[in-house]
């Protein structure tokens, strides 16, 4: 799971009887949800290969308007406008 946001992002924080989540992120936060399902361990640091592989995806699904195989659709959500997100990934703010 990628989160585009060093804050906040759902996630199991604020389940009744579960332990504070502290995961301090730079820019982003990545987990395995395989096998960190509560989200306690962010990989940001040590998977950076994954993270842009995810971001990879993101921009083409952006760019395309869908993430299955067909004719590019429009897509309002495109270029993506959060200044930070864009100076760590040019590539969600390509057009």
């Amino acid at each position: 799971k990628l989160i585009l946001s060093a804050r906040g992002g759902g996630g199991w924080g604020g389940v009744p009887g579960a332990p504070p989540i502290n995961t301090p992120a730079k820019v982003v936060q990545l987990y395995n949800l395989e096998s960190d399902p509560g989200e306690t361990n962010n990989l940001e640091d040590t998977h950076s290969e994954k993270i842009e592989e995810l971001v990879n995806e993101l921009a083409r699904a952006f760019r395309d308007g869908r993430t299955t195989p067909g004719d590019s659709q429009s897509n309002e959500g495109w270029p993506l406008r959060q200044k930070e997100i864009i100076a760590a990934f040019p590539q969600l703010g390509e057009m």
